[in-house]
């Protein structure tokens, strides 16, 4: 008898818990029925997400565009997040779209802001990067997107080409005859035919920029051409490069 009790009070205890589920469903059911958005639907609202300072409410950064938005849809800020800048309310580093941000917005059509406030943190910042001497020592652009691999997902991280020196200029230029038309291509390597030399062409270092870009590091390219190009520009063709500046003339 005294089983039979206990089982009758546990199915007591679950038809009381499944009255409450249903409850709160048709409560949840009914809130965005009235809201106009519809749970096998999409809200039709477009949200964007602007970081903005937490003192004077400026933005930041342009607002990121993320598209349609419905309601659990849950958005990842902190991919987007500017650098020296921390969250204020950490919560909204993965934000969760719940009913009231939209109720409101269906009918008319608006837009929907997230607004982050950040605070802006020191600079002072250790920095993780490779210098690459391709002048000296030539690697292919697909040895060159291995390194921005290997530093993609790290804080800081950036990549420096050096392109030139008195015996190569590593990039197609146009002062100095250097060109795609008239170089030997192999796997992926452009090669100057008069000096043996390979050089990366105009086409693939926008792509290795482009590239590093979306892998989140930073490019920069150096150079010392108001002494290599000349010495360069004489093993070609017996002529001098004048440089002022970032400008240079051969002559």
């Amino acid at each position: 008898m005294a089983f039979s009790r206990k089982k009758l009070f546990a199915l007591l205890a679950f038809l009381m818990l499944l009255g409450l589920g249903v409850t709160l469903f048709q409560t949840y059911a009914e809130e965005m029925r009235k809201s106009g958005v519809k749970m096998s639907e999409k809200s039709g609202v477009v949200g964007k997400i602007i970081f903005r300072d937490e003192n004077t409410w400026d933005w930041i950064a342009d607002p990121i565009e993320i598209g349609e938005v419905e309601v659990g849809m849950k958005i990842d800020t902190e991919q987007y997040a500017p650098e020296y800048w921390r969250y204020v309310n950490e919560k909204l580093k993965n934000y969760q779209v719940v009913l009231d941000d939209l109720k409101y917005l269906k009918e008319n059509g608006k837009t929907w802001v997230l607004d982050v406030p950040m605070k802006r943190v020191a600079t002072e910042k250790i920095e993780n990067g490779v210098m690459l001497d391709i002048a000296r020592k030539f690697y292919s652009p697909d040895v060159i997107k291995q390194y921005i691999d290997l530093l993609s997902g790290k804080e800081h991280s950036f990549l420096q080409l050096h392109i030139s020196d008195d015996e190569n200029f590593a990039v197609e230029s146009e002062l100095l005859g250097q060109m795609v038309e008239n170089a030997t291509f192999l796997n992926g390597v452009y090669k100057n035919i008069a000096t043996g030399k390979s050089f990366l062409s105009k086409e693939q270092l926008r792509e290795l920029v482009s590239y590093a870009k979306e892998k989140r590091c930073r490019t920069c390219a150096r150079d010392r051409c108001a002494k290599s190009c000349d010495s360069f520009a004489q093993s070609l063709s017996k002529k001098r490069v004048v440089c002022c500046g970032s400008s240079c003339v051969v002559g």
